[in-house]
């Protein structure tokens, strides 16, 4: 982070509060104009195809050039768009045809926790001691924010029993499906990070635009190449998408996509992953927001109280980052290969 000035980091810290905005408008868009015969996979697919293209222009006008990578980098652009890409917006949707926004947006902020989790593990942070304060505040915060999304997904089950509904009867499942896209994104803001703006060697670690475009692209690879069992099964209508589908595909490639993922590459370049993560908690205002406007949804009273122990989980972990960061400064790891 030191190479950047103060400001930038401000600026990037803006940004990253304004992808929250759009992250948190997205699922009730989606869920608005997605269609329940609709499959995930090809609506994933074709937002990933048309996001590509959007992506390489906007990395050439902002960028000046297209890079082309080497074997090894498409080796690794097609993990991160495999898993990080690909597989999390897959997830993503699933948990969405399942669940409802309010719970898309609640189970989100868990993606910090993963992410500083991962960094101690790959050694991309430093494993602080239990004997100092400020880490108790970190172990603490982890701690309320798991028990927190537990508690949401938990309520949503018991409302869905309750409630005796069929169509809301696989709410639990889609929690799971939310929670193993939160780890996706996770991984990949860490891999971005670890094997591209911290390595030493990279050249494309002043291009974010270039890395989340290549990113796309792959993953579009990946996606395809799992739409080709509609037709060779004989389920080629599948590939077709409604008319009110196409508009929120049409928000998806221009917002979700490919502003909010160049602003959060961008960003992930000049900040830490896990300070980048960290702002996830401002979908659960903006989406329930647009719930209650679109839908008339209300959460339940345990699934505010969940909510609540998940934000101040976070702020929790971002108290002892602040502290970390008055202390003596050490150094992360970085990849130099």
């Amino acid at each position: 982070m030191a190479r950047f000035p103060a400001s930038k980091m401000k600026t990037a810290i803006l940004a990253v509060i304004f992808v929250q905005v759009i992250f948190g408008a997205s699922p009730v868009v989606m869920k608005f104009c997605a269609e329940k015969d609709t499959s995930p996979t090809v609506f994933t697919c074709y937002r990933d195809i048309l996001s590509t293209p959007v992506m390489l222009l906007a990395a050439y006008l902002f960028e000046g050039k297209i890079l082309r990578p080497d074997p090894r980098m498409c080796l690794l652009f097609l993990v991160m768009g495999g898993l990080g890409i690909g597989g999390n917006q897959l997830l993503y949707i699933i948990g969405l045809y399942h669940a409802g926004p309010n719970l898309a947006s609640t189970i989100e902020p868990i993606i910090p926790v993963w992410t500083l989790l991962l960094s101690w593990i790959t050694c991309s942070e430093q494993l602080p001691s239990l004997a100092k304060p400020r880490a108790w505040f970190k172990v603490i915060g982890i701690v309320l924010a798991a028990a927190g999304a537990m508690e949401v997904t938990l309520t949503n089950t018991k409302r869905n029993i309750q409630d005796d509904s069929a169509a809301d009867s696989n709410m639990s499942f889609g929690g799971l499906f939310f929670i193993a896209n939160s780890l996706c994104m996770a991984i990949f803001l860490l891999m971005q990070k670890i094997f591209i703006f911290d390595s030493k060697n990279s050249e494309w670690k002043n291009y974010p635009f270039n890395v989340m475009a290549y990113s796309f692209l792959f993953a579009a690879v990946f996606l395809s190449t799992l739409c080709c069992y509609y037709p060779l099964s004989g389920q080629i209508d599948l590939l077709f998408i409604s008319r009110k589908t196409a508009l929120g595909l049409l928000f998806v490639v221009l917002f979700t996509s490919t502003t909010a993922y160049l602003i959060l590459s961008w960003s992930n370049m000049i900040l830490t992953p896990t300070f980048v993560s960290a702002f996830w908690p401002v979908q659960i205002l903006i989406t329930a927001m647009c719930s209650y406007l679109v839908f008339g949804e209300q959460m339940a009273p345990l699934q505010y109280i969940g909510a609540g122990m998940v934000i101040s989980g976070l702020f929790s972990v971002l108290y002892a980052r602040r502290e970390e960061s008055a202390g003596p400064q050490v150094q992360p790891l970085s990849n130099t290969d």
